[in-house]
């Protein structure tokens, strides 16, 4: 693949590769075989942030719990 002529763009449900060249079925058929893959790794990337803000709430939790005490 040339890296001239695609651009990857984020998006928060996936990252698309899209084409400059104007060719818009290209880029359809593309986006369709890559969503899947795509999917996979944003669920992952998003247990890894869900686990973190999880973390966090906790913490917060027991911190408001000793301060009740």
């Amino acid at each position: 693949m040339n890296p001239t002529m695609s651009l990857w763009i984020m998006t928060p449900s996936l990252m698309l590769l899209v084409k400059m060249k104007g060719n818009r079925q290209l880029y359809k058929k593309k986006k369709k075989m890559t969503t899947e893959m795509d999917n996979r790794k944003n669920i992952k990337m998003g247990l890894c942030c869900r686990q973190k803000k999880y973390l966090k709430l906790l913490a917060q939790k027991k911190k408001e719990e000793e301060v009740n005490l």
